[in-house]
């Protein structure tokens, strides 16, 4: 069974901007996750940072883009808060 793994939205934002700093980490992340690796859960808290950014950009393009890439990447869940909580072990 794969390990769960919590993804942060600044990892998301590094990934899909292709920040050169961190780009080659992050896409070792998210090949393992594709790979199946890792499940990851992402907050759909997170999706509103990740939106927000780019809506002020007034690049709705991007927000149907990022919608698609995350509704569709294997092995990727996006819970609702309070659902992301229940699945933190103590």
């Amino acid at each position: 069974m794969a390990q769960k793994i919590g993804i942060d939205t600044v990892i998301l934002i590094y990934l899909l901007e292709e920040n050169p700093a961190y780009i080659s980490q992050v896409e070792k992340i998210f090949n393992s996750i594709q790979a199946g690796i890792f499940e990851a859960v992402f907050s759909s808290v997170g999706l509103i940072e990740l939106f927000t950014g780019v809506k002020r950009k007034n690049r709705y393009d991007l927000v149907f883009y990022y919608r698609t890439l995350l509704a569709d990447f294997p092995h990727l869940t996006i819970l609702e808060q309070k659902n992301l909580l229940l699945m933190i072990k103590v």
